[in-house]
């Protein structure tokens, strides 16, 4: 069984990472709370030292940019998605 990657192995990464989450967000200022995100993962869920540790910092960079994605889309779809009472008193008439 391997042991966890130590924080300074990951950390030597970090330019890299920031570049990577740069690219990913086409500069957008969500850059770097994807990278704050990857790191608190790195610290919860530390990769094991069998797996090279930036493919796995770019997959969870990529992770936290699909989860964010998906909540952004949500909170779009149901602002403008009318209430339930909205529609129930539209339906009913005057």
């Amino acid at each position: 069984r391997s042991d966890p990657l130590p924080p300074e192995a990951l950390l030597a990464h970090a330019a890299w990472l920031r570049r990577l989450a740069e690219v990913l967000t086409r500069g957008d200022a969500d850059a770097e709370d994807l990278v704050q995100e990857t790191w608190l993962a790195a610290l919860r869920s530390p990769p094991r030292d069998d797996r090279p540790a930036r493919a796995w910092l770019a997959e969870v960079l990529r992770n936290a940019r699909r989860m964010r994605a998906r909540a952004g889309a949500r909170r779009v779809y149901y602002s403008v998605r009318p209430s339930r009472s909205t529609s129930q008193r539209r339906s009913s008439g005057p």
